[in-house]
This record gives C-alpha cells, sequence and structure tokens, in this order.
C-alpha cells in the first residue's frame, strides 16, 4: 500500500509494536509460505526447495545491543534457524561518527575490528548452545535503518530487537523498527528486550 492507506498500515503495526511485551511478527499482505523458500530448478519458490536465511539484526546501540543485554532475540532467531534448518545470517552495521572532521583509515580500521570482535563474542555462546546452525557474519559500514533494509532482501526472515521502553506518557518504536515496519517486503519479527 502507499499514501494515506499505507501510512495508516503502518501506524497500526507500529502501535502494536510498541505496546506488545512478545514478539510480533509483520508479514506484508499477499505474502505465502513459498515465498520464505529458495527457488526451486524451475527458478520459483516452493515448499519443497529450503527455508531461504534467518537474518538478525546487530547494530550497536539499535537493533541489538552488542554491549548490552539481547538475550531473548538471539534465542528467538537461533531457534527460528535450527526450526528450519536454515542458515543464520548476523548482519551488523557500523559506522564511524563524524566528530571532527573525515575519520582516518587507521581509525575506520579499529573501528571495523572491534566491530567484528563485538559481533564474534556476542554470537559465540549460542554457537555453542546451537550447534546445528550454521552462522554467517556481516558487517556493513552504515546506519542501521540503512543497513538491515537492504540485507533482509534475499532473507526469509528478518529478527530485529526492540528495546522496551516503559514511559508513563507513550510508547515508541525506534527510528530502526520504523524503518524495517515500513520498507522490508520480508516478514519482519521484532522481539522486545530490556
Amino acid at each position: 500500500m502507499s499514501g494515506v492507506g499505507g501510512s495508516m498500515s503502518g501506524s497500526v503495526a507500529m502501535a502494536t509494536v510498541a505496546h506488545v511485551d512478545r514478539p510480533v511478527v509483520l508479514v506484508r499482505a499477499g505474502e505465502t509460505a513459498a515465498e520464505e523458500h529458495l527457488p526451486g530448478d524451475s527458478g520459483t519458490a516452493s515448499a519443497r526447495t529450503p527455508y531461504r536465511d534467518v537474518a538478525v539484526a546487530v547494530a550497536v546501540a539499535v537493533a541489538v545491543d552488542v554491549g548490552g543485554p539481547c538475550d531473548e532475540v538471539l534465542d528467538f532467531v537461533f531457534r527460528a534457524a535450527e526450526l528450519r534448518q536454515a542458515p543464520l545470517r548476523a548482519v551488523h552495521a557500523w559506522h564511524v561518527p563524524l566528530r571532527r572532521g573525515v575519520p582516518g583509515v587507521e581509525e575506520r580500521t579499529r573501528i571495523r575490528e572491534e566491530a567484528e570482535h563485538e559481533l564474534t563474542e556476542l554470537l559465540e555462546p549460542r554457537r555453542t548452545k546451537y550447534p546445528d546452525v550454521v552462522v554467517r557474519e556481516n558487517l556493513h559500514e552504515g546506519r542501521a535503518a540503512h543497513v538491515l533494509v537492504r540485507a533482509a532482501s534475499g532473507a526469509g526472515l528478518l529478527v530485529v530487537g526492540r528495546r522496551r521502553r516503559r514511559t508513563a506518557v507513550v510508547s515508541h518504536t525506534s527510528p530502526v523498527a520504523h524503518a524495517l515496519i515500513h520498507h522490508v517486503n520480508r516478514p519482519v519479527v521484532l522481539v522486545p528486550h530490556d
């Protein structure tokens, strides 16, 4: 949908996601079960072919905070990949903050290496707990919302964490969740975590 209809349906999805304390799966109208599978020899998706990969969004302080608790999100995505017998693609968005001018090559390299290390450390306990799940780590430089919208294409399912925000006035979703709800055409799971 586009225009007012798309805006209204998006606002319902966002309000639901913001208030529900359990994982929420958002599926676009017209999505079929076959679309979660890889194309077969004929080039069309079929429920008889393997599942597409399950992607989890891992972004510093946004989708899954690598510095904070995100056990619910990681357990959910590893179980989903295990049940589907599908590979897990961990997508980590990182960027160099623009403090004073353009960062040098050394600073960019250091920040990327830190991001690689953080992602590996974050996933390691689950790799042991779910030994049958094949995990691929993908690091992309850029803002989380842009990286995750691009990364969702080709995935059968995108799982992203949503930090619980308990305020007396209003509940809301993050800019990343907002972008995913409006721009990703694959099923998206938003898993609340503390």
